[in-house]
C-alpha cells in the first residue's frame, strides 16, 4: 500500500456518512472546520471529487455545519457568494458597542492627557509640584 492510499484511508475514517451531513469526527480548527493535516477536510474532499479549486474561489457549505464533508453540500463560491449567502441565511450579525471586539473597557480609555498624573490622577494626589514630590520623595539622609 502506498502512502497516498494509506492517507486517503485515514481521511475517509475520520468522517460518517449519513442520511444527512457527514460529520467530520477528526481534529478542527479553531473556527469549527475538519482538519486533516494543515488543510480544511471539506476542500480536501472537493479536491479529491472535483480536482483542483481555482484561484480566487473558496468552498462553501449549503447546509451550513462547517464539520460537513458531504460533497453534495459544497459548492464553488467567491467571497462575495459567501456573504450573499450568510445574508439570506440570516446568519450575519453586525456588531457594535459593547459586543465589538475592538472596544476599549472603560477603564482603558485614555482621559487627559498621557502623563501619567492626568489619566491616573489617582497615582499622584499632589500633582508634580516641587513640594508634592519632595512628599512622595525625600532626600535621601546620606545626602
Amino acid at each position: 500500500m502506498n502512502i497516498q492510499t494509506k492517507r486517503l484511508k485515514q481521511f475517509h475514517a475520520k468522517y460518517k456518512k449519513s442520511t444527512g451531513c457527514w460529520l467530520w469526527y477528526g481534529t478542527l480548527f479553531e473556527q469549527g472546520y475538519g482538519r486533516f493535516g494543515a488543510e480544511r477536510a471539506h476542500r480536501i474532499m472537493w479536491k479529491l471529487l472535483n480536482g483542483s479549486i481555482p484561484d480566487g474561489l473558496y468552498i462553501l457549505h449549503k447546509c451550513d455545519v462547517r464539520n460537513c464533508v458531504r460533497p453534495n453540500h459544497l459548492f464553488l463560491g467567491t467571497a462575495k457568494d459567501n456573504m450573499q449567502d450568510c445574508l439570506q441565511k440570516g446568519r450575519f450579525r453586525a456588531v457594535s458597542g459593547n459586543q465589538h471586539g475592538l472596544r476599549k473597557h472603560p477603564e482603558k480609555v485614555a482621559r487627559g492627557n498621557r502623563h501619567g498624573s492626568y489619566t491616573h490622577p489617582e497615582k499622584f494626589p499632589g500633582g508634580f509640584s516641587p513640594e508634592a514630590r519632595r512628599a512622595r520623595w525625600p532626600k535621601p539622609s546620606f545626602c
